[in-house]
């Protein structure tokens, strides 16, 4: 008698795994998709502010700006071809922005969309 009973909860215990599973590996991949957004959030921020450090002492050389803004996005793991840089200067005592526009894939595609659109700007007085 104790052999079947523990054959019966044998069972009973494949059918809460079968149960639970998707639900933990779901959890888990929207975990990760929120701890890169983050990283990819931080990413652009630092991005942005090593270009407008750039234009900030370089008013004219925006390409020298975006050049500094996209190396710093691959340095930190990102991708440039999913990136946009808009840059806008002027003279002394204005103000020199970067605009930085990135594509970030999730992992899971639990929000019913493959991607979603992030964004960051840093605006810094020229000197």
């Amino acid at each position: 008698m104790p052999l079947q009973l523990l054959r019966r909860e044998t069972g009973q215990s494949f059918a809460e795994l079968a149960i639970i599973l998707p639900m933990l590996v779901l959890l888990t991949l929207g975990v990760l998709d929120l701890g890169r957004g983050v990283s990819a959030h931080i990413m652009l921020s630092n991005g942005a502010r090593e270009g407008a450090r750039w234009l900030r002492t370089h008013p004219s050389d925006t390409a020298g700006a975006r050049q500094r803004a996209l190396f710093e996005i691959t340095r930190l793991g990102g991708n440039d071809e999913n990136t946009t840089v808009s840059l806008s200067s002027g003279g002394s005592g204005q103000l020199a922005t970067v605009t930085i526009d990135y594509t970030f894939p999730f992992l899971s595609g639990l929000l019913g969309s493959p991607s979603i659109n992030l964004h960051a700007s840093v605006s810094l007085p020229i000197f």
